[in-house]
């Protein structure tokens, strides 16, 4: 996933957009709400149940699957009935398996009970128990209250151990991959939302026997009125051969609403070297910003010999925020001239693919 903030968001990153997209749940059911600030409140370990379910139906053996509770619902935090979610693991299409990016993280928490399990072991196990239909795969003790997903604090390189991953790191992820994915839509969460509404109303979705209760409870709604306010805008029916009696073109009005029918991979993912040099250098504060880091470093330097002599004093300290300042005021001057740039870009597609 290229243009992450930090690598450690990465595979939370991933895993997060699969969750939302599953299972239809809001980011402030996952993740701290921007609605519930400072409450650190997000998905723990306790919440995750990691299990082998018994495979009746084929040879392929026994599915690992994550069973995914939670109570930070909408309209009802803590308060309405929990929801549960059975994730499966997909062999045969890495990517979009969420098993694969949750033991990720298990792994680098070292979450299981049992010391030396490898991805390998867990992918090989069975339930052997006639009598039960799951195998339930224990967490230790420690890491129950621990939080899945975790922020990087301001100035870190290293994810908080404590620190819940928040609503707006996970907006500033989604905006930066719409972006570098060619999207001239802004990338959010909804986006999974109503891809998801889009699939539960589907005729598939009817034969498997997703009834509107069904429906309403996957989406969390108090009313099953609620969910007109989450259908796209652009209507998905073929209205003009319903009119006139034809058999409708599904698969082209499906291909016709969908985020993606405006999107072109080929559109600008960076800034070049010549732009970072002009847009480094674009912005009324940071020459002042750079001279004052510069006198800063003289002082530091005269009384301590280095800056990492200095570490710990009140000039180091002042030091540190003021790098601190100049690295945040350059990204922000990068991001508005990078997305400058891709709406330059855009702004001239249609014009060139049909002069080409």
């Amino acid at each position: 996933m290229p243009g992450v903030s930090h690598e450690g968001y990465r595979i939370q990153t991933i895993l997060l957009m699969q969750i939302m997209a599953y299972t239809s749940s809001r980011p402030g059911a996952l993740v701290e709400s921007s609605a519930y600030n400072s409450t650190n409140e997000c998905l723990t370990y306790k919440d995750m149940q990691l299990v082998v379910i018994r495979n009746t139906t084929d040879d392929s053996g026994d599915a690992l699957a994550l069973i995914i509770r939670t109570t930070l619902l909408k309209g009802g935090r803590n308060i309405r009935e929990l929801v549960e979610y059975i994730l499966h693991a997909i062999s045969d299409l890495p990517l979009y398996c969420p098993i694969t990016f949750f033991l990720a993280l298990a792994f680098a928490d070292n979450a299981f009970e049992h010391e030396g399990m490898t991805p390998a072991d867990l992918f090989k196990l069975k339930v052997r128990d006639e009598n039960s239909s799951i195998l339930i795969i224990p967490w230790k003790k420690s890491v129950i209250d621990t939080l899945v997903f975790r922020r990087v604090e301001q100035g870190d390189s290293q994810v908080s151990p404590t620190l819940a991953f928040h609503c707006n790191n996970l907006s500033n992820q989604l905006n930066r991959l719409g972006k570098l994915a060619g999207f001239t839509e802004t990338l959010h969460s909804y986006c999974f939302w109503r891809s998801n509404v889009a699939s539960l109303l589907s005729k598939e979705a009817t034969t498997d026997g997703v009834t509107a209760p069904v429906t309403q409870q996957i989406l969390g709604h108090s009313s099953p009125d609620v969910i007109r306010h989450y259908i796209q805008v652009l209507v998905n029916v073929d209205i003009q051969f319903l009119y006139l009696g034809q058999l409708s073109r599904t698969e082209l009005i499906g291909v016709s609403v969908h985020m993606g029918r405006i999107r072109d991979a080929r559109a600008p993912v960076k800034l070049s070297s010549e732009e970072l040099i002009v847009t480094d250098n674009d912005h009324p504060m940071l020459p002042g910003l750079h001279a004052q880091k510069e006198e800063l470093k003289k002082e530091i330097v005269m009384k301590w010999g280095t800056i990492v002599n200095a570490e710990g004093t009140e000039l180091w300290e002042l030091y540190r925020k003021l790098s601190i300042k100049i690295s945040n005021t350059i990204q922000m001057v990068r991001t508005e001239r990078f997305e400058q740039v891709q709406k330059e870009y855009f702004s001239q597609y249609n014009y060139s693919e049909i002069s080409d």
